[in-house]
């Protein structure tokens, strides 16, 4: 049992300092692959195995050509550790410096990360989006298990968002939360539900403006001048391109019927 004054987020905290003290006094580079998100070929240069290992199912050739590459150093992980202390998380930092890079610089190419959980059904992404801990995964889960067989999933936590000319198109990525739900895949966004909880199960259509704080909090915001109007403009046009729906739910197996009707058959609206 551990001792009651002992900090274990502290504790892993100074295990990676220690572990990067080395790395950096002894000059190691331990690993350089390449993958394929949103379309795009990417390198990268980092420096624990697992960062390779977690993104196996996005990895490609590495005799392909690549339009971008992200190194990450040992500054860049000092910097991502003081970020997850402040925010309480206990995920790798590596893998949280390399996503943060990555989706910098591709939101430039408009594509937008988006914090929600995404599924396919008929060949079409619906994305449901809520804060932290109210239940995103949890309904995914609910209407999987009712709609056994329709139901897709794309990527369980943080999908790429991909603007083309006539549509926004949905992409799986390795960082997929905590259950590690994804696929290596996309498909065109038909919907957004923005869910909360409910006594009673409901679904209705909404305005972009009354959709615009929901989304904006649930979109990655680059702390740079040029990439953040990038992402508001890229927040308008999702708004102005796909249906909206405010959803209600008491995560009840009834509650994934609600949803279903309501963004596929469009249905009770």
């Amino acid at each position: 049992m551990f001792h009651p004054h002992f900090d274990i987020k502290m504790a892993f905290l100074n295990f990676f300092r220690l572990f990067f003290f080395y790395l950096q006094r002894y000059n190691i580079r331990m690993t350089n692959f390449k993958m394929r998100l949103a379309e795009k070929n990417i390198e990268v240069d980092c420096l624990d195995p697992y960062t390779r290992e977690y993104c196996k199912d996005f990895l490609i050739d590495d005799s392909l050509p690549c339009e971008e590459s992200f190194v990450i150093n040992e500054d860049d992980i000092k910097k991502e550790m003081d970020l997850e202390c402040n925010r309480g998380s206990y995920g790798s930092p590596e893998l949280s410096c390399l996503y943060r890079k990555i989706v910098t610089r591709f939101v430039l190419d408009d594509i937008l990360l988006f914090h929600c959980s995404s599924i396919a059904i008929h060949d079409k992404a619906y994305c449901i989006a809520a804060h932290s801990g109210v239940g995103k995964s949890t309904h995914v889960r609910i209407l999987r298990k009712v709609y056994q067989g329709r139901i897709t999933c794309i990527n369980d936590d943080k999908p790429l968002l991909r603007f083309e000319k006539d549509h926004i198109e949905v992409y799986g990525t390795p960082w997929n939360g905590k259950e590690r739900l994804s696929n290596n895949i996309h498909k065109p966004l038909d919907g957004i539900c923005f869910l909360s909880r409910g006594q009673t199960n409901s679904i209705r259509r909404i305005s972009p403006k009354k959709a615009f704080d929901k989304m904006i909090s649930q979109v990655y915001r680059p702390s740079g001048k040029t990439e953040l109007i990038k992402t508001l403009s890229l927040v308008d046009r999702t708004l102005s391109t796909v249906p909206l729906y405010d959803l209600r739910v008491n995560m009840k197996d009834e509650a994934a019927t609600v949803s279903y009707m309501g963004m596929v058959e469009r249905k009770g609206l």
